[in-house]
């Protein structure tokens, strides 16, 4: 079993974690991702007390933590976890360039 400190330790080596990127809080038995820039949470993080299996949580719209999906998200190894949050980020980012992308384009006016 992954102790606590051990948990925390490969979390910090995460690459966007020690860019600052994406900031890590404790709470309640887990550890909270919150977007750094846009203070928007991105996924919870919770161990399940089984090797190094922990369990996604993801952000509830009334400020809480949803549990995994009904279609049978359950636990999954640290690694596989950070993965996961890896391809979120790169989403997030891909969408943040688009808006950017699309702000950019001048409008055209109507013809006369």
């Amino acid at each position: 079993m992954v102790t606590d400190t051990d948990l925390r330790d490969r979390l910090s080596r995460f690459s966007f974690i020690r860019n600052g990127r994406i900031t890590l809080h404790k709470r309640h038995g887990g550890y909270s991702l919150f977007d750094a820039a846009l203070d928007q949470p991105i996924v919870r993080i919770r161990p399940t007390g089984s090797g190094d299996e922990v369990v996604l949580l993801y952000p509830d719209p009334r400020r809480g933590w949803m549990p995994p999906g009904a279609l049978g998200d359950g636990p999954i190894s640290l690694d596989k976890a950070l993965q996961a949050v890896e391809r979120a980020v790169a989403f997030l980012d891909h969408i943040a360039d688009a808006a950017d992308a699309q702000a950019r384009v001048p409008k055209r006016g109507r013809p006369l």
